[in-house]
């Protein structure tokens, strides 16, 4: 039987050499795939077709955060190209690319802890602080022991990525089964956008559980699934009733007559 070119379903910890190399290629493809779907998406449909995205900062984040993940994926696909895997420039602009598409992304995801809160946008704001830190914490950290931990803290924070999406999504079903979120009916329905939302915090905890098979197509791409997930929510999170001052769609009028309630209460 003649080796493989790639083998696809390699773990990700097979040992350095042209094997890893191809493996690691390959699936960084694939994540590269499927966050430039979702930045050809936002660009060329929600962009220049619908115009949606004018309207709604969330997703504008979430272009953000894809754009940046191909920048990561770019260096990373580099580095194992040319066979020099941990090639300390190439290496460490890769890691920036990803904690920046994490930083973008989680502070998108985050305004739903703050939704029917007095002062929402200076908390979210304090809150979307806290993120930039930790990530920014966490560059400074594996530039000063990049010798000895490599990517030890860049993997620190970009594994929390997976498990925040689906803890803001299975929150965000529960607010809306409540009726404690609500989207204006024309858009979609309370009942359809609850669902929506219960199946990503379930394809989000299924991609989790996938990371104990070790195999570096399946963590990559559940990785990139997420890119979509991210993508939907943000479009439904923008368009949430009484929900965001700085957008087009909100208007105080769900409020009227009635104290809204934190979901963070």
């Amino acid at each position: 039987m003649s080796d493989l070119l790639i083998d696809f379903f390699g773990a990700i910890d097979l040992p350095s050499g042209p094997e890893r190399n191809t493996n690691q290629i390959a699936c960084h493809i694939f994540l590269f795939t499927l966050a430039a779907v979702n930045v050809i998406y936002l660009i060329f449909i929600a962009g220049f077709g619908t115009g949606s995205l004018r309207k709604n900062f969330l997703q504008q984040l979430a272009l953000m955060g894809g754009l940046m993940q191909l920048g990561s994926c770019y260096n990373s696909m580099t580095r194992y190209n040319i066979g020099d895997e941990y090639n300390w420039k190439i290496a460490n602009a890769g890691a920036a690319f990803g904690l920046a598409s994490g930083i973008f992304n989680n502070i998108a995801l985050s305004t739903i802890w703050f939704y029917g809160s007095n002062n929402r946008g200076q908390k979210w704001a304090i809150f979307s602080a806290i993120i930039v830190l930790f990530s920014v914490w966490a560059m400074y950290m594996e530039l000063k022991t990049y010798d000895e931990t490599h990517f030890h803290y860049f993997r620190l924070i970009n594994m929390q990525n997976t498990p925040y999406t689906g803890i803001v999504c299975f929150f965000t079903a529960r607010a809306l089964k409540n009726k404690k979120i609500t989207i204006d009916p024309t858009i979609i329905s309370q009942e359809a956008v609850t669902r929506v939302f219960n199946i990503m915090w379930m394809f989000a905890l299924t991609a989790l559980i996938l990371i104990s098979t070790n195999m570096t197509l399946v963590i990559y791409v559940g990785g990139g699934l997420i890119f979509g997930c991210v993508n939907i929510a943000t479009f439904y999170m923008g368009q949430f009733d009484d929900y965001y001052p700085f957008s087009e769609k909100s208007q105080p009028v769900r409020g009227v007559g009635r104290e809204t309630e934190s979901l963070v209460v």
